[in-house]
């Protein structure tokens, strides 16, 4: 084998073709850990600030909220689409609640209010029930039969609450004032302050991750022009940030770690509110009371009660509102758009076929993966289409064939075969650290992309 050159001016290592590196430190020259550690590095802030999480319950502590934060993110490291799935499916939700609230006049509501709405930000509380989160839905049958004015909070007061400004408000029914009103709560002092440290870190955070990505990006795409090798580690990070970029334009007007709710106040009782619903609301609720509003299947652990009650929120009414709502996304167009984002992350990995990885049987793995991973979005497709020919204007993702044996088999199985494909797509990319090309060890000459004169 070709024995590398490493050239005593530069110190910046140059190969000949076919030359293979193991594990190499750090000179002036790119090392292994450096590789390793940007592509982590990288991936761990651009989920972190992705994630925008519901509101918790008022008796869950910082770290209850931190550890489930982290199962999230390991989830967005393993299958980013499925937090792009979930981000979609909550926009779908508050533009809904856009359209249904401007049609009952509400011009002061906006995408904001619906999701904050929907991410527990309102917390009902009547004279026959603990008090229980109320979904954008929820708040539109509310205020539509005249329970409930429409909850006067502002987007500015709603983002403070994210910035840890405690701005937690009591808004009641019409019987009880003219108007909504907000009532000062003001919390413990220690409390206000702790909110107020880790929201400025997560502002740094955000700061920090744009430049982290944007870098890494530039660098991938100056690498590609120079006709340097990528590494495939480097390239599932970038496959990872293209799902980020799209979360966070759906998430753009999510408030970010809210953790007092908004109190809604009504003066009749939850009894009267089901009586007056009619033979809708006689069933036992599953979520909260007002299940009778919308599915209670729009939870997607509502589909399996065994699962639910092991995993899911175990207290009812709940708490606080799930993060695993089960999308429903926007009509034909979003979903095109979804299809496409998934696609495109899925194709990424063929830009590595002709990688020179370590060993042939990782050449083998990485382009079974790659195949396996799209004929199995096909399959989805297919089935997809054939299940919803002729869809209403919005449908729940988890519903129909995909809850019923044996078609279900048309979901769970590509959906598995999906899944093992990632997770031997990331294993060859890791596996291939411990011998890449000499060249993927050069330095990126940022010189050449400057015009001489």
């Amino acid at each position: 084998m070709p024995i590398p050159h490493f050239s005593s001016s530069s110190h910046n290592v140059t190969a000949t073709d076919h030359a293979r590196l193991g594990w190499v430190g750090q000179c002036n020259q790119r090392g292994t850990i450096d590789i390793l550690w940007n592509c982590l590095s990288t991936i761990f802030i651009s989920l972190w600030v992705m994630l925008h999480l519901n509101v918790p319950a008022v008796h869950e502590g910082f770290w209850t909220s931190f550890f489930r934060k982290t199962r999230w993110l390991i989830l967005g490291a393993l299958a980013p689409e499925t937090v792009l799935l979930a981000s979609g499916g909550q926009w779908a939700s508050a533009k809904r609640s856009l359209t249904d609230m401007r049609a009952l006049g509400a011009k002061d509501w906006t995408l904001v209010h619906g999701f904050y709405a929907d991410s527990g930000g309102f917390v009902l509380h009547t004279q026959d029930s603990s008090p229980f989160p109320v979904t954008a839905k929820q708040v539109h049958y509310l205020v539509k039969e005249k329970y409930l004015s429409l909850p006067d909070i502002s987007e500015k007061e709603i983002f403070d609450k994210s910035k840890g400004e405690h701005i937690p408000s009591s808004i009641t029914s019409p019987c009880q004032s003219l108007f909504p009103r907000l009532v000062s709560n003001a919390p413990h002092l220690k409390e206000v302050m702790l909110i107020q440290t880790f929201t400025q870190a997560d502002q740094f955070t955000k700061t920090i991750a744009c430049l982290q990505t944007g870098w890494f990006v530039t660098e991938c795409i100056g690498r590609a022009i120079q006709k340097l090798p990528i590494s495939p580690l480097e390239l599932c990070t970038c496959a990872i940030i293209l799902c980020t970029v799209a979360v966070y334009y759906f998430w753009l007007y999510k408030p970010l770690n809210v953790t007092t709710p908004t109190t809604l106040t009504v003066d009749c009782s939850i009894a009267t509110i089901l009586v007056r619903a009619g033979t809708d609301a006689e069933k036992p609720f599953w979520n909260t009371p007002l299940d009778f509003v919308e599915p209670t299947t729009v939870y997607t652990f509502g589909n399996w009660p065994s699962l639910a009650k092991r995993w899911g929120p175990y207290r009812k009414p709940f708490v606080r509102i799930p993060n695993d709502r089960n999308p429903q996304l926007y009509g034909v167009q979003q979903r095109i758009v979804y299809s496409l984002l998934v696609v495109f992350f899925s194709t990424i990995s063929f830009a590595e076929w002709y990688f020179d990885f370590p060993s042939s049987a990782e050449k083998l793995i990485w382009r079974t993966a790659c195949i396996a991973a799209e004929a199995s979005l096909f399959v989805h497709a297919i089935a997809e289409a054939v299940s919803h020919h002729a869809p209403p204007h919005d449908y729940l993702y988890i519903e129909g064939y995909k809850l019923h044996w044996p078609q279900n088999i048309l979901f769970f199985a590509p959906g598995a075969t999906y899944f093992a494909a990632r997770m031997a797509l990331i294993a060859v990319a890791f596996s291939s650290l411990r011998s890449l090309p000499a060249e993927s060890y050069v330095n990126l000459q940022w010189t050449t992309f400057i015009p001489h004169l």
